[in-house]
């Protein structure tokens, strides 16, 4: 079998091989099957690159989030007027 790489395979199974590659509009051609080439990944490939930080799993390891999140809770508590441990999921019984 040929390399991949070594020709350039155009409309109606012509292949272009060595200097052809390189005439006006065949390079183009070229540079278009190769981008082609490049943006179709399959579903494993996408998936490698979704990483933990993507769901936001890691987001509270710097503890930058939580004193952030403390800083806006106690503010929209005082904005209420709920006092510190009223906050509990009471069911109101």
């Amino acid at each position: 079998g040929s390399d991949a790489q070594a020709y350039l395979l155009g409309s109606g199974g012509y292949r272009y091989y060595g200097a052809a590659k390189d005439l006006p509009g065949v390079k183009e051609l070229f540079e278009k099957q190769a981008l082609q080439r490049q943006k179709k990944r399959n579903r494993a490939e996408i998936y490698q690159r979704i990483t933990p930080d993507y769901y936001g799993w890691r987001d509270e390891e710097d503890g930058v989030l939580v004193e952030v999140e403390a800083e806006a809770s106690k503010k929209w508590k005082a904005a209420l007027g709920i006092q510190d441990g009223d906050d509990d999921n009471d069911d109101n019984d």
